[in-house]
């Protein structure tokens, strides 16, 4: 599995309809997939997860979801890649591109978790086996902090001046 087999699989996804559709439609396929894709699949998934791991789309996820974690960062980012190249590319060039896809489908962002353990769980369903102890299973580098410049989540001018589109849809 390459990465564009990997985004013409989520594209086929993003038909199915709303996340927890989708959601089902990627366990599915997944189940279908060898041990080698699912390694694949999954290196692929948290690859792109760690490139949107930035300032912009944390403040974008701090307004959609009035608030953000660490823990809810990691499921908007899983909730990011799932919605498909563009969207994705988009968002990583301005965050505010964000605001195209409207409040309803934006506020699917808080229920993403599941997302982020797809291949793991199809690995495991497949194998018996966690997938990091596979041998062929492989490591990216995580970052120590997001890239760019922190913000103030207490700054509402802040917030608003770094994604005004998706603040416009969430706040008034």
């Amino acid at each position: 599995m390459n990465q564009q087999q990997f985004w013409d699989i989520i594209q086929d996804s993003l038909r199915a309809g709303n996340a927890e559709d989708q959601l089902d439609f990627l366990s599915d396929k997944l189940e279908s997939f060898s041990k080698e894709d699912l390694l694949e699949f999954d290196y692929i998934f948290r690859q792109l997860h760690e490139e949107c791991y930035n300032w912009d789309l944390w403040a974008a996820a701090y307004t959609i979801q009035g608030g953000c974690s660490d823990d809810g960062f990691i499921d908007f980012r899983s909730w990011l890649v799932v919605q498909g190249k563009d969207v994705f590319e988009k968002s990583l060039k301005n965050s505010d591109t964000l605001a195209e896809l409207g409040r309803e489908k934006l506020e699917e962002s808080e229920e993403a978790e599941d997302f982020y353990y797809l291949a793991a769980d199809a690995y495991e369903e497949l194998t018996g086996k966690e997938i990091e102890s596979d041998p062929a299973f492989k490591e990216i580098a995580y970052k120590e902090a997001p890239d760019g410049k922190d913000w103030d989540e207490d700054n509402l001018d802040e917030l608003r001046a770094r994604n005004p589109d998706v603040f416009k849809v969430f706040w008034k």
